[in-house]
């Protein structure tokens, strides 16, 4: 979708035909918007130590304790296997009291295996 908009508002514009500012500002944000869904796809990785889970997300960290951690849980899968993990944990000082991580590890099965030797309290469902 970001890059047929791309596209569109892009071309008119670099073969110079007369554009709004509307029209220039979306053909310069749009590639922008692009290019940083594609480096957020792919610059997302998980590390699991023996306290917590990190979640880095190009510049953000996410710090979950593994003592707050609910349950893991598959949401897609492909021929039998887990490719999305959801985890359900729950945060103390937050105004809501549940809060849920999106993972999608290379490894799922060793990201499993580190969770359950870390976090044995957590409800597995995979």
């Amino acid at each position: 979708m970001f890059a047929l908009n791309a596209l569109l508002f892009d071309v008119p514009w670099l073969l110079g035909h007369r554009t709004d500012l509307i029209e220039k500002f979306d053909g310069i944000m749009m590639p922008l918007l692009f290019l940083g869904h594609l480096l957020a796809r792919h610059y997302i990785y998980w590390i699991v130590d023996q306290e917590s889970i990190f979640e880095y997300r190009l510049w953000k960290r996410k710090i979950i304790p593994l003592s707050n951690i609910l349950r893991v849980s598959g949401s897609q899968y492909w021929n039998g296997r887990p490719t999305h993990l959801r985890i359900d944990y729950c945060r103390p000082d937050a105004p809501s009291t549940h809060g849920k991580l999106g993972a999608n590890p290379a490894d799922v099965y060793g990201f499993l295996n580190a969770l359950r030797w870390s976090a044995p309290f957590a409800a597995i469902d995979v």
